[in-house]
């Protein structure tokens, strides 16, 4: 395990104090497992159920009882929670924990939803530590084919296929659905097959074989007494190019009631089968493994709380910390809507009842983008930085859209930039896993939160002082990772950043020298040319400027530094940042949307794919025309949006709810309900403002879209 500098739960001294939440089915086995591990005893419970909690009371032991948590924490001095209670009370319940101090465990999955489990991982960051309760990985089965793959038991992998088939929602003889009698919930749950079963095993399979990719997916209802999807199956594959298949069904005839998974591993030196807990291997490493269902389903369990005690105790990362299992939460998330989009009767992802409807569907106000044009702005930055041999990092902080970002990684975008730590945070959650913050992370609190991304693959921010570079290395090197760095450089924008030249040089050798930190590059931004409106004198003006970070870059290799980034431009300057020589990478990304500020003060010709969709809600004279949009849903603080397809307009003004327009002329329309689209003003200010965005495509909504970076300034 990786030591981290994560500051305990509690100064209390074992056996810590245990709170555990819900008194169902399932809490049985975590209070089997809490009194086998001396390190720890629960000392309370609490359920809505309070004869429940009673029962489980009395059967182990415990002696303080209570129906709610917020009550249990004012009664009880906890040291950490165990949460066993259904997905809709996570949140809360964790929020709750956090605004204790204390440790949790949470059982799968963190939150309903990805973008709930995002701004849940979020809103705790360095305050608790967190690990989710997902104890299929820790069954003795799957650890024991962990171990054969890690030592190249099956050679080179070929392919992967694996099923949970169970006939617990057939009626047996009297009548009654042997999954529903043992835990009545699943009955409701809308989201069931994928959400409540297989999340187990997309979690193992992300454990056994790495980063997967989402294929294809399908979903049915086949027995229309529950609320959910009763059969799915998954396609997948690694990052190598192997396909996993995982399938499952609750209604299956002639499989046992519960769930015992089949999986079948195949390999170039070995295969590997496993039939509920027999394991039996074929090829050059022939044999048999056989576990005990009953003892080693407990074990499972009781593996899941010794490593919680272990991180606690000792302050290690977990396994199943927050991040990783967001990483789940997003395969669960991709499923469900590719499944949706594979319907006839959909397109894309059907997050309200508002998708596979037209614009006129849509509830006013409303943020839009245009896929055609937003594709096509994509498509071009990805093919000019290709074109250059250049690097493409699109700065996201005005699309704050996972989506989108990972549209842009199709197109081959190496990862993202940042502005705040706190957008990174939801980066990560999201699987993004090359991330730059292009801005100095500083404090106490938000070095914490730093560190809980360490473990991503690519983490680098931007740093301009010694002082900032010795807290960073120092709270690196006590985490057991390394934090990557590059030096901001102020080459003409008169902001943060060190001096071109020898002040770079001279901080890129401390860098080197601290521990703890990879020094990677220079960064900078040339800002005060984005305005210039003569093209020439533009690209002179970029050319100037950006050759003080490549002669830097020049200057630190020459002193022995390695320098493999160096990292600048924006949509405003585009093309010309790309062509410049000794630039890896660029950051251009208000260009995939365009706006009136784009085009008309940066003097960019990319279309504008942003659009805002309001109603006429007053006509009170014939030249004023009243919408429902005002600055609680657009920026107008560098450029005014455009209304489409108006008259001539003398004037617009923007009061807190509304935008109010006088035009040139007397005119009868728009009417009073009628809608008025606008090209948005700036989208870096006014993204910020919404809560989703609704996606189209030559007038009908493919996908809306949650806007899970808003917000996310801290």
């Amino acid at each position: 395990m990786t030591k981290m500098t994560v500051r305990p739960t509690s100064s209390a001294q074992v056996p810590l104090r245990i709170g555990l939440v819900g008194a169902g089915m399932i809490s049985y086995h975590h209070l089997i497992a809490w009194s086998r591990d001396k390190r720890a005893t629960v000392t309370a419970i609490c359920d809505p159920q309070i004869d429940n909690a009673r029962h489980r009371a009395a059967e182990f032991n415990i002696p303080a009882v209570y129906t709610g948590l917020e009550e249990m924490l004012a009664g009880e001095g906890l040291d950490a929670l165990d949460i066993a209670s259904p997905r809709d009370t996570h949140v809360a319940l964790v929020k709750m924990a956090a605004a204790k101090g204390i440790g949790v465990l949470c059982q799968k999955p963190l939150a309903p939803t990805l973008a709930d489990g995002v701004a849940l991982a979020h809103d705790v960051a360095g305050k608790i530590r967190l690990m989710v309760h997902e104890n299929w990985r820790f069954r003795p089965w799957y650890r024991h084919l962990k171990q054969w793959l890690d030592h190249d038991g099956a050679g080179r992998l070929l392919q992967v296929d694996m099923a949970m088939l169970s006939s617990g929602l057939l009626q047996d003889a009297a009548g009654r659905r042997p999954i529903l009698e043992r835990q009545p919930f699943m009955g409701h749950e809308k989201r069931l097959m994928i959400a409540e079963v297989l999340i187990h095993h997309l979690d193992t399979l992300r454990w056994l074989f790495g980063p997967l990719k989402l294929v294809s997916a399908m979903t049915a209802h086949t027995v229309p007494e529950v609320a959910g999807e009763t059969l799915a199956a998954i396609g997948l594959e690694t990052t190598a190019g192997v396909p996993l298949m995982l399938r499952g069904a609750l209604d299956a005839a002639g499989y046992p009631e519960r769930t015992l998974d089949r999986l079948e591993i195949v390999g170039t030196r070995s295969s590997a089968m496993l039939d509920g807990t027999a394991i039996r291997f074929i090829g050059a490493e022939a044999g048999e493994k056989n576990f005990e269902f009953a003892r080693d389903y407990q074990a499972s369990f009781d593996q899941v709380i010794a490593h919680f005690l272990d991180g606690l105790i000792d302050v290690t990362r977990f396994e199943t910390d927050v991040m990783d299992n967001l990483e789940t939460l997003r395969l669960v998330e991709e499923s469900y809507a590719l499944a949706a989009a594979s319907r006839p009767a959909a397109k894309a992802i059907v997050t309200t009842p508002e998708a596979g409807g037209t614009k006129s569907d849509v509830d006013t106000p409303a943020l839009l983008v245009d896929l055609d044009v937003m594709e096509a702005n994509i498509a071009r930055v990805a093919t000019t930085c290709r074109e250059h041999g250049v690097r493409w990092r699109p700065h996201i902080k005005g699309q704050k859209t996972i989506e989108i970002v990972r549209a842009e990684i199709a197109a081959g975008a190496v990862g993202v930039t940042c502005a705040k730590l706190g957008e990174a945070e939801v980066m990560a959650a999201a699987g993004i896993r090359n991330i730059l913050i292009a801005n100095q992370v500083v404090g106490a609190i938000k070095i914490r939160r730093l560190m809980a991304l360490l473990p991503i693959d690519e983490l680098i921010v931007a740093i301009d002082s010694i002082g900032n570079a010795q807290e960073l290395g120092a709270a690196a090197q006590a985490a057991g990772g390394r934090l990557g760095v590059v030096i901001e450089v102020d080459i003409g924008m008169k902001r943060a950043g060190v001096a071109p030249g020898q002040p770079v040089v001279e901080l890129a050798q401390a860098l080197a020298r601290q521990p703890g930190l990879h020094f990677r590059g220079l960064v900078g931004w040339e800002s005060h040319a984005v305005t210039i409106p003569d093209p020439e004198r533009k690209r002179q003006v970029v050319a100037e400027a950006i050759a003080l970070l490549t002669v830097s870059a020049a200057a630190c290799r020459k002193a022995g530094i390695e320098v493999d980034l160096v990292s600048c431009g924006g949509t405003g300057t585009f093309p010309y940042c790309i062509e410049q020589p000794g630039v890896t990478e660029v950051q251009i990304g208000g260009a995939i949307f365009s706006d009136v500020y784009y085009r008309t003060r940066y003097h960019v010709d990319f279309p504008c794919a942003l659009t805002l969709l309001s109603t006429v809600t007053s006509r009170p004279t014939p030249t004023r025309i009243v919408l429902d949009a005002g600055k609680k849903t657009l920026s107008g603080d560098a450029a005014m949006p455009e209304p489409i397809g108006l008259p001539e307009i003398a004037s617009a003004r923007l009061s807190a709810e509304h935008m109010t327009i006088e035009l040139a002329n007397p005119s009868a329309k728009p009417e009073v309900g009628e809608r008025v689209e606008m090209v948005v003003g700036y989208s870096d200010t006014t993204v910020h403002l919404h809560d989703r965005m609704v996606a189209t495509r030559k007038g009908r909504i493919e996908a809306v879209w949650p806007i899970v970076a808003r917000g996310r300034s801290r």
